[in-house]
C-alpha cells in the first residue's frame, strides 16, 4: 500500500505530533519518517528496523493518548498489550504487532484528526472564563497533597504511602491532590486524570518514596509542577461541571446566568467538588429564584444562604470567596 499525502495533510500529521511531543531528536526523526512517506510515497507494509518500531511506538502512544506507553525501539510483551488494546478499540484484527492495517489506521487518524472545539462553558459570552474561576477555587478552597496511612490508601497505593502525612479525619480517603481523591473519585478514568497522577508518580519514581515524601509534605502544592497540575485539575473538574450542567440545569436562562456571573460560577464550580447531589440541590435553588425574577445580587445571596444550610465545611471562607471570586 502506498500513501499520497499532500502538504496540507502532512501539516496535520506534524501538528498532531507537535501537540504531544517535545521538539527533540525523536520528534525530528518522526517528522522525517512521515516526510519520507509524503515525498516518496514509501510503502509501509513492513517495519525495517528498530528505528521504524520506535516511530510506531510513538504513534501508538499519541493516538492512544496514553502516556504510560513507553517510547522504546522494541516490541516487548508490554507494548504488545497496548497494540492489542488499540487494535481491539479500533475494530482492527488483533495481532499484537504492527500489521499493515494498524499502520494504515495510524496514518489515516493522523490525517483526519479533528480540531478540538472549546466547550461553550469554557468561556461564556459574558467573558467569564471557567478555567480561570476554577483555578481560583483550587487556590482558595482546595488543599495540597495528602498520601497518608488510611487502610484504603495503603490498599490501593502501588508505590507506597507517606507515613509522615497525618491520618487525621481522612477516613476512607485515598491519595489526594487539590481535592481530587485518586481512587474514590475515579480520577484516572480520563486522560487528564491519568496525566495528573502520572506527574506525581514520576516524582515518586525519580526521587524514591522516602525522598519524595520528604519533599511532598502534607499540603505541598507541587512546586514547579503546580501550574501544570492546576491546569489538569481544572480540566478534570470542567468535565464533571459540564456533565452536571447538562444533567441538572435545563433552563437556558439559568445556565446563562450561572456562566456569565463570576460569583455564581465560582459557587457552582466549587459545588462540583461537593458532589452531584449538592450540585442538583443548588442548581434547583438558583433555577427557582430565576423563575421568580431575582436579580444577580439576590442570586448570590441565595447561593451563600444555600451553603449555610448544609453540613459543608468552611462556610465563611466560601462566602468570602463567592463575594470576591477573582481576588
Amino acid at each position: 500500500m502506498k500513501y499520497k499525502i499532500n502538504n496540507n495533510q502532512f501539516k496535520k500529521i506534524v501538528n498532531l505530533i507537535v501537540e504531544q511531543q517535545d521538539n527533540n531528536e525523536t520528534l525530528r526523526k518522526l517528522i522525517s519518517f512521515f516526510d519520507d512517506i509524503v515525498s516518496k510515497n514509501k510503502p509501509i507494509d513492513e517495519l525495517s528496523d528498530s528505528f521504524d518500531i520506535k516511530i510506531m511506538n510513538i504513534m501508538l502512544r499519541l493516538l492512544s493518548r496514553n502516556k504510560q506507553i513507553p517510547i522504546t525501539d522494541k516490541i516487548d510483551e508490554n507494548i504488545k498489550k497496548y497494540i492489542n488494546e488499540y487494535q481491539k478499540n479500533n475494530n482492527l484484527k488483533v495481532t499484537g504487532f504492527y500489521s499493515l492495517d494498524t499502520i494504515s489506521d495510524f496514518v489515516k487518524k493522523a490525517i483526519q484528526k479533528p480540531e478540538i472545539k472549546k466547550s461553550t462553558t469554557t468561556k461564556s459570552t459574558g467573558g467569564v472564563d471557567f478555567m480561570e474561576i476554577t483555578k481560583k477555587v483550587i487556590d482558595k478552597m482546595e488543599g495540597g497533597y495528602w498520601h497518608g496511612s488510611t487502610p484504603k490508601n495503603v490498599e490501593t497505593s502501588k508505590l507506597g504511602i507517606c507515613s509522615n502525612h497525618p491520618k487525621g479525619s481522612m477516613g476512607k480517603s485515598t491519595e489526594t491532590m487539590f481535592g481530587l481523591d485518586r481512587y474514590n473519585g475515579n480520577i484516572e478514568k480520563t486522560p487528564e486524570g491519568q496525566e495528573f497522577f502520572n506527574i506525581i508518580d514520576n516524582e515518586k519514581k525519580q526521587l524514591g518514596m522516602p525522598k519524595f515524601c520528604e519533599k511532598w509534605k502534607w499540603l505541598y502544592r507541587g512546586g514547579d509542577k503546580e501550574t501544570q497540575l492546576k491546569e489538569l485539575a481544572a480540566t478534570i473538574m470542567k468535565n464533571s461541571f459540564d456533565r452536571n450542567m447538562n444533567n441538572f440545569v435545563k433552563n437556558t436562562e439559568t445556565k446563562k446566568r450561572i456562566l456569565n456571573n463570576p460569583s455564581l460560577l465560582f459557587h457552582m464550580s466549587y459545588t462540583t467538588w461537593n458532589g452531584s447531589g449538592f450540585f442538583k440541590k443548588f442548581a434547583n435553588s438558583l433555577d427557582n429564584a430565576i423563575k421568580q425574577g431575582k436579580s444577580d445580587q439576590e442570586l448570590i445571596d441565595i447561593a451563600i444562604q444555600d451553603r449555610e444550610g448544609t453540613r459543608l465545611l468552611n462556610k465563611q471562607k466560601t462566602k468570602a470567596a463567592i463575594l470576591n471570586p477573582l481576588a
